[in-house]
């Protein structure tokens, strides 16, 4: 999975949760994850509401 995978799966992470992945998952749950929650959102027309917060935190993960 690569950086751009990882903060994309991230993002829906935060968007559902509101906290980002554990670092402790597995690439296999990270994808499961990833591919439910697109579902989940994909009808969510106010979904990008819940992104408030997601940069500084994906910023903060990396430092």
């Amino acid at each position: 999975m690569d950086e751009d995978e990882l903060r994309e799966a991230n993002r829906l992470m935060w968007m559902v949760k509101g906290r980002l992945i554990p670092e402790t998952w597995p690439e296999q749950t990270i994808r499961d994850m990833v591919e439910d929650y697109t579902k989940r959102l994909w009808y969510n027309e106010e979904a990008y509401h819940y992104e408030k917060g997601f940069d500084e935190a994906y910023k903060r993960k990396g430092s």
